[in-house]
């Protein structure tokens, strides 16, 4: 009796420990932001347009749980206020994925803040995105081991940076299209080391604004 009670008990965890995460998909007129609190860590959000019409979702989301986010199809996220991110990823969130947005409207902030202190989560991904009519691209503040690849950035002339680093170390920088302006650097990195960037093209920068290495402010 007590052999077949433990090996029960043992299929049941087996079955837990293996149980797979969750597909959400989230429509026009559905919220961004009310999908990510109703899923579990792990879980896949996909994004949808309107039947292959580009749509656009309303209002800032934050990410402080671990999901892959996703879109299908012409999705774009527009920021809830000029002053704040159109997505934020908090230290909660890590080990997340962003992957193949339009993100814009945050002409007073960065498009994309990774706020990962003491973050445990594993590796974020922030992938194949398009950034645009944003102050800056992508803020990393306090995240370690990133990744950043294959997005488009556009920011606002003389007002922020394509990618900016700050206390953020053994990130990697990869197959990102860059637009800037010769008024800021296209890649800032202040206060952090061991950072990879590789085959990231900058256009319309000049030589001497394309990576700034401790720059203040």
């Amino acid at each position: 009796m007590y052999k077949k009670l433990l090996l029960g008990l043992f299929f049941c965890l087996a079955i837990l420990g293996t149980a797979s995460a969750t597909d959400w998909d989230v429509y026009p007129g559905d919220s961004i932001q009310d999908t990510i609190d109703s899923a579990s860590a792990n879980d896949k959000i996909i994004v949808h347009d309107s039947g292959g019409v580009p749509y656009t979702y309303q209002g800032s989301i934050n990410i402080y749980k671990k999901v892959n986010l996703t879109s299908s199809g012409n999705v774009t996220i527009n920021a809830t206020s000029t002053l704040n991110p159109a997505v934020k990823v908090l230290s909660s969130g890590s080990g997340s994925t962003l992957q193949g947005f339009g993100i814009t409207g945050a002409t007073n902030n960065y498009g994309i803040e990774l706020d990962l202190y003491h973050a445990a989560g594993g590796t974020t991904y922030i992938l194949n995105n398009f950034l645009f009519n944003n102050k800056g691209g992508i803020l990393l503040n306090d995240a370690d081991g990133t990744v950043i690849m294959d997005n488009t950035i556009s920011y606002r002339s003389g007002d922020g940076y394509g990618i900016r680093m700050v206390n953020s170390s053994s990130n990697k920088l990869s197959g990102n299209t860059i637009y800037g302006n010769d008024t800021d650097g296209s890649i800032l990195l202040q206060s952090g080391q061991n950072n990879l960037l590789e085959n990231n093209q900058l256009v319309g920068i000049s030589n001497e604004q394309r990576f700034r290495d401790n720059h203040p402010g």
